[in-house]
Parts: C-alpha cells; structure tokens; sequence
C-alpha cells in the first residue's frame, strides 16, 4: 500500500481569480486586493511581479519578505481601452523556485457611440433663412448604462444649433433617439431710422423768433408792392433751415442683416459620461 499528505503550495493566492465589471473606456476602477500566502515554515521573498494587458498594481506589501504562514496584500485595478471583455494575468515570482504563480483576471469596458439614426443623415444641404434636422442615435456598448449629456457646437455666424433632448440615460442595450436642429437667418433690409439732432446743434428759439417777425414784416412789404412770388421763396428758405438746422431729426441708415453666409460647415455633437466623451462631425452646406 501507498501512503502520503498532500502538502499545500508553498505560495497561494487568497482567491482564483479577481473580476472586474462595467468599467468606462478609459478610466481606472477601484483597486480590488488579493493576499499573497506563505505556506511554508521559512520566510519567503517575492521577486517580480507583473499584470497584463489593461490591468495595473496599485498597492504592495509584499516588497519584503513574507515571514512563515503569513501573506502580503496587492491592489490590482482595471483601465479598459476599449468596450467588452478582456482578460490578464497577474503573475508572481518568489524564492522557492517552484515555478511563476499566476492569478487570472477578467474585466469589461463599457462604452457608448452617436451615428446617424436609422434613415437619417450626418449632412444636410439648406438656403439662409431654412432650418436643418438631424437625427442620431446614442448607442451603448457592453452594458453601458450612464448619463450622456449632448451639446452642438462650429454653428456659422447668425445660425443656432441645438440637442434635443440634451442628456440622455442608456439603458445598456437600446439607443436613444436625439434630435440636432440648426437655425439659419435670411438676409433684410430695415428701415433707416431716425434720430434727432444733438441739442448743441439747434438755433436757439430767440433767433427763430426774430427771424420770423422780420419774414412777416418782409411779407407785409412786398405783399403791398404784389411779389407774391419772393414771399413764397422766403417762407420756402425758413422752412427748409428749420428742418435742416433744428426742427426735424437726421436719417441714420439701419444697415440690414447680412443673413447667415453661404458655405460649408461642420458641426460637432458632444456626448460626455463622466470623463468618457465621444463626438460626431455632422455637415452643413448653406448656398
């Protein structure tokens, strides 16, 4: 017969693996720990240790040795680059010359995208004064599941360009529908408006006054002697310096709105998610 007791791994991780859920594309999760155990009666040395792919050490206690039957702790944390799944290893050398230790570990990158809804279009073609529609659709990827808040930015000058609605929550699997409206002004002309002379630039009352005695007197004369003609041209003379000098105001033009300028234009859609931010370049041609 055959006998013998099993004998535990010199070096043991305090779990089989370390599992990382729902991470935004270009952030770091919270360090989840695992212990490292010393299952021998000697003090142990770790001599490198490493973790793949996306994942990172944060903290480690295990730069001195670990003395018999005791353990030192790692904080390993996950930073995806892209949406979905990924895995890595956490690997370990120490001085027992039993072999790397390794620790598997898994994580998801959640992401979310805007493109064109179903039917719609990225471009659109208008004359000033003409609206534009877009509409788009806020897709999540791999469970996402967050807030996105929308913005429109580039609108040319004398045009508007808005998101409708303006954040929007995924539910991690549908896209949400978003309506992206820019409004453009026609070219006008206004009325010129008019302003009435500055007060330094009037004759003073006084002045009109004697002028006018003098113009009746004037009138009385020639009346008597029948020049009809010359009292007419007086009263014409007076009349045009009072509207001139002081009693009417002076035209200032209004100068008119332009409209928006003809050209081709690209406006840029915002979402952003905490510190995950995605756009789309939409086209605007105004003839």
């Amino acid at each position: 017969p055959l006998t013998g007791t099993g004998v535990a791994f010199s070096i043991s991780f305090s779990t089989n693996g370390l599992t990382f859920n729902g991470q935004l594309v270009g952030t770091t999760s919270a360090p989840q720990q695992v212990q490292v155990n010393n299952n021998t009666s000697g003090s142990v040395t770790i001599s490198n240790i490493t973790a793949s792919a996306t994942f990172g050490i944060t903290t480690n206690t295990c730069a001195t040795p670990i003395f018999a039957n005791g353990y030192c702790v790692l904080g390993v944390t996950f930073t995806p680059t892209a949406a979905g799944p990924q895995t890595g290893l956490l690997t370990l050398t120490d001085s027992t010359d039993s072999g790397p230790r390794t620790l598997p570990l898994s994580g998801t990158g959640q992401d979310f995208s805007i493109s064109a809804a179903p039917g719609g279009s990225t471009s659109a073609t208008i004359s000033p004064g003409q609206p534009a529609t877009y509409s788009l659709g806020v897709s999540p990827a791999s469970g996402f599941n967050q807030s996105v808040t929308l913005t429109c930015t580039g609108a040319p000058s004398e045009s508007t360009c808005s998101v409708s609605p303006q954040s929007v929550t995924l539910d991690g699997t549908n896209a949400a529908t978003v309506r992206v409206a820019v409004t453009t002004t026609a070219a006008s002309l206004s009325v010129p408006a008019q302003r009435a002379l500055p007060r330094g630039s009037r004759l003073p009352l006084s002045v009109w006054f004697t002028a006018l005695v003098l113009l009746l007197a004037l009138a009385a004369m020639l009346v008597r002697r029948r020049r009809v003609q010359v009292v007419l041209a007086a009263i014409l003379v007076v009349a045009v310096l009072w509207g001139s000098c002081g009693g009417g105001g002076s035209g200032v033009g209004g100068g008119g709105n332009r409209g928006t300028p003809a050209g081709n234009y690209n406006l840029i859609v915002t979402g952003k998610s905490q510190s995950l931010s995605r756009t789309l370049t939409l086209t605007l041609k105004v003839n």
